[in-house]
């Protein structure tokens, strides 16, 4: 399931960006080709109704506007853990809304650390800018044999040196 939305955003809506373009010209070029004027704006009467309609029916499937999940969870993560401490998290869906609510002011006293993201020299760089009591810039020249053992090897160094002075916590898959 997690594979099928990243297929989704990826690879299908730029064909369905790409096709809506070449539908566009298509009914452009159709109604220049119609030879009377009637016809060409009954064309076009008939193309913004079937466009409003096509667009009412998926608002109503897709508005997430009262929609609370992601906020909710990002808020339940975030006031569950203790002052100072680092919440280790994995995945733009999780690190993403904690990132909102800490620059929106709720708990900045935590650091929050994506565990993707930690094989990334320019992270780990820019992390130990940020927290450079938590993160080591020499994190960076720690490697492993494969992206996984690369972040194993990480993200067990970053526990190891914190381990001592602060709370860790871990949202991430273990498996």
């Amino acid at each position: 399931p997690k594979g099928d939305f990243t297929f989704l955003n990826r690879y299908l809506y730029p064909s369905y960006v790409i096709v809506a373009i070449f539908i566009a010209f298509g009914a452009h070029w159709l109604s220049e080709k119609l030879s009377r004027r009637f016809y060409r704006v009954i064309f076009q009467i008939a193309l913004v109704i079937g466009l409003v309609s096509i667009f009412k029916t998926h608002l109503i499937y897709n508005n997430l506007h009262h929609n609370y999940m992601v906020s909710d969870l990002s808020n339940n993560i975030l006031q569950t853990v203790d002052k100072n401490s680092i919440l280790i998290v994995e995945g733009d869906a999780i690190t993403g809304p904690l990132w909102y609510f800490q620059s929106v002011g709720t708990r900045n006293d935590v650091i929050v650390v994506d565990a993707n993201l930690i094989t990334l020299d320019w992270y780990i760089k820019n992390m130990s800018k940020l927290y450079p009591e938590v993160i080591d810039v020499k994190l960076a020249d720690i490697y492993g044999s494969s992206r996984e053992a690369h972040k194993e090897k990480r993200l067990l160094a970053l526990i190891n040196r914190n381990l001592a002075k602060r709370n860790i916590y871990l949202a991430i898959n273990l498996s």
